[in-house]
């Protein structure tokens, strides 16, 4: 089962951003790098994020997921008002509203 099919049956709460066709703001990002570290926010290209994070700080790293947004991990949900992302966004769905 998908991840939005999943929350739809479990009856949570949430926004899904599909991040191809819109990035997260700024401030979720900011939330998610501040839950899980800017290597825990993409895919793949860690050394990259970890690189630009350190030397722009956030600005340095949006500019990296906006060339590719697709390096971001997924699924991103936001519940509650906080920014999930990855196997914790997933786990959300098993838990009711």
């Amino acid at each position: 089962m998908r991840v939005k099919e999943a929350y739809d049956a479990a009856g949570v709460e949430y926004v899904f951003i599909d991040i191809l066709r819109e990035q997260p703001s700024a401030e979720q990002l900011r939330r998610l790098v501040e839950r899980y570290g800017p290597e825990g926010v993409v895919r793949g290209r860690k050394r990259e994020a970890s690189k630009a994070y350190r030397a722009r700080g956030l600005e340095g790293l949006l500019k990296l997921i906006r060339s590719d947004p697709r390096i971001l991990v997924r699924p991103i949900v936001v519940r509650d008002g906080e920014v999930f992302a990855g196997e914790e966004a997933r786990a959300l769905a098993a838990k009711r509203g």
